[in-house]
């Protein structure tokens, strides 16, 4: 594209920015705004040039582009979605100009960051974080090049989301009866090992937010890390011997290899890291402020075994992640405008002091399947009371058996929650579940399900199922 170029008789091309495997990026001006408001202009070129798959290459990018619409105007550490165009084979994202380095340059000009400087940038982009996912959505590509110190306020902001390029990278099979995604998106360091073969979830973008953390304090990318032979996690601690030992806990959680072992959301994170120790975040004192909301119900669905519902549905959990999944169900809370305030919440950013309450009965059910959307199976293991656990009718193998079920589940909705029976030890939660199959297309059920209060931590646990149908 040549410079001084003008889009939709509206957008003029002032200069180049920089370019990369999916098309350019140039600084731009709103030649209609009075001011002449700057933006960043995205050209992004399809990689299959096919006619057949144009109209679906299309098809992605609008919907994509609205996606990327509502992330900006709900969330100002997201830059705001001005328009979007298709011409000449191209298509184009008119976005936000964020004046300001990114931390790559920042990094580059005044070299590793202090761990103070380190703590606020995680503090205000983990709530960004808890905003995205709220929406079913995972970045897939947060590096230091991806977040910018803007320059009016010193906060940071996350650009370049990778659901767009997922969209540019549809292509038609040899045989031209199917149509798949060609590529994975995400940059090799940052990017965690499920993310690499095209699985990502929640916790795929904690995984590269605790290494872009880690290279802002040492000024090492992942690359230039160590690894542990034995287990084979990353380690870089001798980078960075002055940084305290509560923040390289959080950062070590947040980088693990296998995603169970990493924190089970933004949020839970954010506590963690403004708690000072993460072994004392639980789930339930991390999700306390949530407040869920349903996601769509699907119109297909077909009849699961009543036994394994009957064993399974107690768990209230579900939603192994399919391929190349970047939306999952998830809290969706609404957000408020102050960008200090937790981007998905009405509730404040849970302070250092442990929470003085508790999840709900009904809340305590719902953040059990937000624990298996991200596969956290150990932490939702350990949220069944211990005689349920020690049913040798209902889980014969015990945690495999527990394991090896909601393996064959792809998601399950909660579509209703509501507590008929509450005392200070016990509850009861009538729950409309909907269950998607990995081979079937799913069923829908209500069930019983009983919690009791576990003594030691005042959290509800899981303690029985029954079917209402």
């Amino acid at each position: 594209m040549t410079t001084q170029r003008i889009l939709s008789n509206r957008y003029r091309i002032i200069r180049k920015l920089g370019d990369g495997g999916f098309g350019e990026t140039f600084l731009g001006e709103d030649s209609l705004t009075p001011a002449k408001r700057p933006c960043v202009i995205k050209q992004l070129k399809p990689v299959d040039s096919e006619p057949k798959v144009a109209q679906l290459v299309r098809e992605r990018f609008q919907r994509e582009a609205a996606i990327l619409e509502e992330l900006g105007d709900g969330c100002n550490q997201i830059p705001k979605l001005y328009a979007y165009l298709s011409e000449g084979g191209h298509f184009y994202l008119v976005q936000e100009w964020v004046e300001g380095k990114t931390l790559s340059d920042k990094v580059a000009t005044e070299g590793p960051l202090g761990e103070d400087e380190v703590r606020e940038m995680l503090a205000s982009l983990l709530p960004v974080l808890d905003y995205v996912h709220s929406k079913r959505i995972v970045h897939r590509d947060i590096k230091p090049d991806n977040i910018i110190w803007r320059q009016s306020d010193c906060q940071p902001v996350l650009i370049d989301f990778g659901a767009v390029k997922e969209a540019m990278g549809t292509v038609a099979s040899p045989s031209g009866n199917k149509v798949t995604n060609s590529i994975v998106i995400g940059t090799p360091g940052f990017m965690p090992p499920e993310q690499g073969i095209g699985r990502p979830v929640y916790a795929s973008d904690l995984y590269s937010l605790g290494l872009t953390a880690i290279y802002l304090l040492t000024g090492k990318p992942p690359q230039q890390l160590g690894t542990d032979p034995g287990s084979g996690e990353i380690v870089w601690h001798q980078h960075a011997p002055q940084v305290a030992s509560s923040l390289v806990a959080v950062l070590d959680k947040a980088i693990m290899s296998h995603p169970r072992d990493r924190y089970s959301s933004a949020k839970e994170m954010l506590y963690a890291l403004e708690s000072g120790n993460y072994k004392k975040t639980t789930l339930t004192e991390a999700t306390a402020n949530f407040t869920p909301t349903q996601t769509p119900s699907r119109s297909q669905r077909l009849p699961i075994s009543t036994i394994l519902l009957g064993i399974f549905g107690a768990s209230a959990i579900a939603s192994a992640i399919g391929s190349a999944i970047s939306r999952q169900p998830v809290y969706s809370p609404t957000v408020p405008s102050d960008p200090k305030r937790f981007a998905g919440s009405q509730a404040p950013v849970p302070s250092p002091r442990k929470p003085d309450t508790k999840l709900s009965p009904e809340q305590a059910v719902r953040s059990q399947y937000s624990v298996i959307n991200n596969r956290q199976y150990e932490t939702a293991w350990k949220n069944l009371s211990p005689g349920f656990q020690n049913n040798k009718v209902i889980f014969p193998d015990g945690y495999m058996t527990y394991v090896n079920w909601w393996e064959t589940v792809d998601w399950v909705e909660v579509e209703e929650a509501i507590a008929l029976e509450t005392t200070a030890t016990t509850a009861t939660v009538r729950v409309r579940l909907t269950y998607s199959m990995k081979n079937e297309l799913g069923s829908s059920e209500s069930r019983r399900i009983d919690l009791v209060r576990d003594v030691s931590s005042g959290n509800w646990l899981l303690d029985s199922t029954t079917s209402l149908d």
